[in-house]
């Protein structure tokens, strides 16, 4: 019978977010490691419920990033990634592709976090969405600017909250806008701006069923949230009648454990982790102990 052990889970953060689950997973008995950027190092990170932290310059950075994990995996047997800020959700579901573990993968990850790809799918859903189109083909943008009235917003795909956002008053003034964007144009979307009230809703989803639901008013005019490093605080409101939905590709998180040696070779070459303190993680809904899983 193989031998049970700790499940292993590899936590991100961009910023220092997730210390409540990371404590969670400590407790759970995973084994947590942690990888932050390297100036992040002097935040208050929970290190009694860490096995191990790695630190590397940029998160998103490829292959880099890939090449670093990959090493990490040499010396632990990664079962979960789990990532604790927005910006690391698209690079855990590559990793996770790339090491052949359970959970959003990269194309679906993108649901999350590239507008571009939310918009697609909420609109073939059938939920109303403001009008909207890619940039990537110039006589599709004339035909969208000629039909639907500025102003518009020109949005980063991927970037979190309002950061990035232009204001587009007149279809003069895309152009030298995309040339100033130069190759990074394609990674924009061109929607209509529509006033009024914003709200968004957090919500966690388990085994297709939606379990925690609560929605926010932002406190700012959307205009003014859609300037670059404004403020955009918003406030929660009374729960709602919430219903649930079938979420096949959600489930749930992961957490973490407690201190262990070095990894052995505390640096990965020059692109690879720099390990200083110990960190762990670990996943919340399913961290018992359990056998190496084996290839089928």
């Amino acid at each position: 019978m193989p031998e049970l052990r700790p499940l292993t889970i590899l936590c991100m953060a961009s910023y220092c977010k997730g210390v409540a689950f990371l404590r969670a997973a400590k407790q759970l008995g995973c084994t947590v490691l942690l990888l932050t950027r390297e100036n992040q190092a002097e935040e208050n990170w929970p290190h009694e419920s860490i096995d191990e932290i790695f630190y590397m310059p940029d998160l998103r950075k490829r292959p880099d990033i890939i090449y670093a994990v990959s090493y990490i995996a040499r010396s632990y047997p990664i079962d979960q990634i789990v990532a604790l800020d927005d910006f690391d959700v698209d690079t855990a579901g590559a990793l996770r592709d790339h090491l052949r573990l359970p959970g959003l993968s990269e194309s679906h990850a993108r649901h999350f976090r590239d507008k571009l790809a939310m918009r697609t799918i909420t609109q073939a859903a059938g939920i109303p969405v403001p009008e909207f189109t890619s940039v990537f083909n110039y006589d599709r943008l004339r035909e969208f600017m000629g039909r639907v009235p500025p102003p518009w917003l020109l949005k980063p795909r991927s970037e979190a909250s309002a950061m990035g956002i232009i204001t587009i008053n007149h279809a003069d003034e895309i152009w030298p806008t995309l040339d100033r964007l130069g190759d990074m144009q394609s990674y924009h979307l061109l929607e209509r701006f529509l006033p009024g009230d914003v709200f968004h809703v957090d919500g966690l989803v388990q085994d297709g069923e939606l379990i925690f639901a609560e929605a926010h008013r932002y406190g700012r005019p959307p205009m003014s949230v859609a300037v670059p490093r404004m403020s955009n605080s918003s406030a929660p409101m009374p729960m709602a009648n919430f219903t649930s939905w079938s979420a096949p590709h959600a489930w749930g998180v992961l957490i973490l454990p407690k201190r262990s040696s070095s990894l052995p070779g505390s640096t990965c070459g020059q692109n690879g982790p720099k390990s200083r303190s110990p960190t762990c993680a670990v996943s919340l809904t399913n961290c018992r102990n359990r056998a190496p899983t084996t290839p089928g």
